[in-house]
Parts: structure tokens; C-alpha cells; sequence
């Protein structure tokens, strides 16, 4: 892709832009901590623990990122487990091939930059990301929660 990433709708807004449809504001989602979705065991689970509570920390994991994330968790975990098989193996079999871990490992490192790009887990993407920042409680709220 060539040019600047496309603007979203509050930036077309705030910078003026003439290409704002009336009524065509995205759809606002809750911005939440989903459970696991079952598809994704051993290291996989143990990538989405881990990713899962940085999104939502970062303000930017709702509903609707549940199978992307899975994506990038079982991305994470292939890269992983193919790692090591290298780090024991070699990247050259005994028969002077090329080991087949490194081609599921590259593949899926590729997977997993596209998608950590669009969650903003790199510096580059993250200043990119248009987030809105959690709610700050009030301290009348927390005069409640703490009665």
C-alpha cells in the first residue's frame, strides 16, 4: 500500500475534511477483557493471557477482536514452538536440507507482525492508533464502590 494510512472517522472530522458522510459514524464497542476462546491451547492460552491484558490495558481490545487476537496468539505460538524445534534441530537436517520449522516459522512470524500491527503493538503502529482513553472514576465513585 502507497500514501499515508487512511484517516478515521474523528481524524476526517478534526482535520476538516470535506469526505465525512453524515451518519456513517463506526459503531462504538465496549472496550472489555474477553474470556479465551476455546480454539487456542498450551502456549497459544498462555499468549493470549498475556496479550489480552496489555489491550486492554492499551484501551483497544473489544468484543469484535476476540478471533483476530486468537489469530495472532496461535501466530505467536507456531513462531514459538518452531523456534525451539530450530534451536534443537539446526536450521539444516542431517541431509543438508533446509529444516521445515524454519518455513512454519517464518510464516508465521509474518502472520504475527501483520497482525501486532494492527492491534498497535509496535512503536510505529501505536502512534498511528486512535484510542480513546479509559474513563477516569470520579471521586464520588469511589466514595461508592469503597462504602
Amino acid at each position: 500500500m502507497k500514501g499515508p494510512a487512511p484517516k478515521n472517522y474523528r481524524a476526517k472530522i478534526l482535520s476538516g475534511s470535506r469526505h465525512v458522510t453524515e451518519g456513517k459514524e463506526p459503531p462504538q464497542l465496549s472496550t472489555i477483557l474477553p474470556p479465551c476462546p476455546p480454539f487456542l491451547t498450551g502456549v497459544a492460552k498462555r499468549k493470549w493471557s498475556e496479550l489480552s491484558a496489555v489491550l486492554f490495558e492499551m484501551n483497544t481490545l473489544t468484543s469484535a477482536d476476540v478471533q483476530p487476537l486468537g489469530v495472532l496468539c496461535q501466530a505467536l505460538a507456531v513462531c514459538e514452538e518452531a523456534g525451539a524445534r530450530l534451536a534443537k534441530e539446526g536450521s539444516i537436517t542431517p541431509d543438508g536440507r533446509k529444516n521445515p520449522a524454519f518455513a512454519a516459522w517464518k510464516e508465521a512470524a509474518l502472520v504475527a507482525a501483520k497482525y501486532s500491527e494492527k492491534f498497535g503493538l509496535d512503536p510505529v503502529s501505536r502512534e498511528r492508533l486512535k484510542v480513546q482513553p479509559k474513563p477516569q472514576e470520579s471521586d464520588f465513585e469511589k466514595y461508592l464502590r469503597e462504602a
